[in-house]
C-alpha cells in the first residue's frame, strides 16, 4: 500500500465533503473513507489495465471491500491540524468516529490543490460519489457491493480489478438515443403531460358511499371453514438448518441486480 497516495485520497475526500450543503455530510467516518478509496482505485484500474492507484490488496470482507492496513492507517492519514476527529457516543451501538475539516475555506483551497495532485479519474470519482452519497452508509454500501470486483468474488477472496478476466456487468446507464428517438420521446412525454393537465381540470367525482359493514354470522363462519378446507391439511412446523453451496457466490444470479431490471 502506497501510504502517500492513500493520504491524498483521504484528505481530498474530506476536503470535498466539507463543501456539502448539509452539515451532516461534511464529515466522514471510517467506513465511508475506506469505500471512497476503493471507488478511487476502481476508477483508476479501469483505465490502467487493472492496476490500482494505491496498491491496496482489497478483500471481500462482510458486505464490502476491506483492508486492515488501510483501516489502521486512517488516524495517520487524518492527523493534520486542520482536520478534526470527533468521537460520537451512541446508546444503541458502540461509539463511532467522524473526521471533518475545521474550516470550509481551507477545505476549498485544498480541494483545488488536490485537483492537480491526483489523477483526473480519481478526483472526478471522489467528487461525484461524495456529492451523491455523502455519509449515507446504506446507499454507499449498496452501490459498492454491486461493482464488478465484488460481484466476481466470494467472501474473504481478494478482489480482481482485471476487467478482462471478470464477467462484464450489464450497463445501468441509459443507451444513447438518436435525434429521431429523442424527438419521439419528447412528443410522447408532452402528450402524457397534456392528458394529466386535462385530468386535473376535471371536477373530482363524488365520493362513493361507504359500503355496508360485513355481517359475521353463522353463514360467514361456515363459508370460511369451507374455504380453509380447500387448502388441504395444515402445514406442519419444522426446524432445521439451510445450507447453500459455496458456488452461489459465483453464480450469474448475483449479477442480476435491481438496477438492471
Amino acid at each position: 500500500m502506497d501510504q502517500q497516495k492513500v493520504d491524498k485520497i483521504i484528505q481530498c475526500a474530506l476536503a470535498i465533503a466539507s463543501q456539502a450543503d448539509d452539515f451532516r455530510d461534511r464529515e466522514l467516518g471510517p467506513i465511508h473513507l475506506i469505500k471512497y478509496v476503493y471507488l478511487a482505485d476502481l476508477a483508476y484500474a479501469q483505465s490502467h489495465d487493472g492496476e490500482t492507484y494505491t496498491g491496496i490488496p482489497w478483500q471481500f470482507y462482510h458486505f464490502g471491500p476491506w483492508d486492515l492496513g488501510l483501516f489502521q492507517h486512517l488516524d495517520d492519514a487524518t492527523s493534520l491540524n486542520h482536520i478534526q476527529r470527533r468521537e460520537i457516543q451512541s446508546e444503541y451501538d458502540k461509539d463511532f468516529t467522524r473526521w471533518r475539516y475545521t474550516n470550509r475555506h481551507d477545505a476549498s483551497i485544498d480541494e483545488e490543490a488536490f485537483r492537480s495532485r491526483l489523477p483526473v479519474s480519481i478526483f472526478s470519482t471522489l467528487k461525484n460519489n461524495i456529492k451523491r452519497f455523502g455519509q449515507d452508509t446504506y446507499e454507499l454500501l449498496d452501490f459498492v457491493y454491486k461493482t464488478s470486483p465484488m460481484l466476481n468474488a466470494a467472501p474473504e477472496e481478494f478482489l480482481s480489478f482485471d476487467f478482462k478476466k471478470t464477467t462484464p456487468l450489464p450497463s445501468s446507464q441509459e443507451e444513447k438515443l438518436t435525434a429521431k428517438q429523442q424527438k419521439k420521446r419528447k412528443a410522447t412525454l408532452k402528450k402524457i403531460q397534456e392528458k394529466l393537465a386535462e385530468k386535473r381540470k376535471k371536477p373530482r367525482r363524488k365520493r362513493l358511499k361507504k359500503a355496508a359493514e360485513p355481517v359475521y354470522d353463522e353463514v360467514f363462519e361456515k363459508g370460511v371453514e369451507w374455504l380453509d378446507s380447500l387448502a388441504g391439511s395444515p402445514v406442519e412446523e419444522h426446524s432445521g438448518k439451510v445450507l447453500f453451496d459455496e458456488n452461489v457466490w459465483k453464480s450469474p444470479s448475483r449479477r442480476n441486480t435491481d438496477d438492471d431490471c
